[in-house]
């Protein structure tokens, strides 16, 4: 599977990381699970990752400058905004 990349923005309502325009056949299954890097590129403002119910109280916290590698099974992570609207670089797939 080749690498697929993309800069998503967020903001105050979650929005998914992998939009299905730029990651078509990207969710894996349990028998493939699909390897995604996430980095919070924003300079000043944190973000909350987690499923299509993220929010500041339930997300993981992805700091700015912050990254976290994730296997995505079936469905896509979601993040919003702490503040402003940061923008997390992802990279999902594998050599």
């Amino acid at each position: 599977m080749p690498f697929v990349s993309a800069q998503v923005t967020t903001g105050a309502t979650a929005v998914s990381l992998m939009p299905v325009a730029r990651f078509k056949n990207q969710l894996g299954t349990l028998a493939d699970p699909i390897p995604v890097t996430l980095q919070n590129i924003d300079a000043t403002n944190n973000v909350y990752v987690g499923g299509a119910d993220v929010s500041a109280t339930n997300g993981y916290l992805l700091a700015k400058g912050a990254t976290v590698q994730i296997t995505v099974v079936g469905s896509p992570p979601y993040a919003l905004a702490a503040a402003g609207t940061p923008i997390v670089a992802v990279l999902c797939g594998r050599q």
